[in-house]
């Protein structure tokens, strides 16, 4: 187990958690504002409301609502106003699930991964911020990927990043958590226990993630290609029979 110094210079150990431990416990938390709007086709989409790009906030028509047309101007001001509000209701709302997750988080770490001899020992926020940083892991997300797959092998599939080019693949009826199955896959073909495994930097952990899987998506892909090239064949043979 990590040993943690802390600000009065005792030396307490840390449990490091599991990798996914926490994965589905504790309060839930609450994803971002998603609101709809139409497209100038009458197309209808949902984007993500971003409220940091709100430099001036949408004040309500003088007009009621009830008084205004259909699709006018002032209707869509009106929308758009109730829009904002409705988005800030909803990241107070966030921010209430995010403290309530970290609370719980906190509560977990002390309870799980310190030996109740050192709990008292903890005194300071810089303390547990220490104690934080020893037990959490960092997972390795699709940014970090998406940066290595470019930056240390350069890997793309006809010019476009490997990353966007693997989302054209069908994905069947299944689905699951992509990069953390290439996670514990990693962790199995490296022959590691959990432990050891979680001891390689993170960036390492990307690295060694990207080699193993960019042969095997570009595989998948060609394979998808020739089986696309297949279907516009059979298609046109089926078509000059008529």
């Amino acid at each position: 187990m990590p040993e943690v110094e802390l600000e009065s210079g005792v030396t307490v150990l840390v449990r490091r958690l599991g990798l996914f431990e926490l994965e589905g416990k504790g309060p839930a938390l609450i994803g971002p504002f998603l609101y709809e709007y139409e497209l100038p086709g009458g197309q209808k989409v949902m984007a993500e409301y971003d409220l940091l790009s709100v430099t001036t906030p949408p004040e309500p028509p003088s007009i009621p609502e009830e008084e205004v047309e259909p699709r006018s101007e002032l209707y869509w001001r009106w929308i758009e106003y109730h829009t904002y509000q409705a988005a800030l209701r909803h990241e107070g709302r966030r921010q209430e699930s995010l403290a309530a997750h970290l609370t719980w988080v906190s509560t977990y770490i002390r309870d799980n991964c310190l030996r109740p001899q050192d709990v008292a020992q903890v005194l300071t926020p810089e303390d547990w911020l220490r104690v934080h940083r020893a037990a959490l892991v960092p997972q390795v997300d699709r940014a970090l990927l998406a940066d290595v797959f470019q930056r240390v092998y350069q890997a793309e599939y006809d010019g476009e990043p490997l990353l966007e080019a693997m989302d054209r693949l069908k994905p069947g009826s299944g689905s699951y958590e992509v990069i953390r199955s290439w996670e514990v896959q990693l962790q199995i073909e490296m022959g590691l226990s959990e432990t050891a495994y979680l001891d390689l930097p993170l960036e390492e952990r990307a690295v060694k993630i990207a080699a193993v899987q960019i042969p095997r998506i570009i595989e998948s892909l060609t394979m998808e290609d020739e089986r696309r090239r297949l279907e516009r064949e059979r298609a046109q043979e089926k078509v000059k029979r008529g």
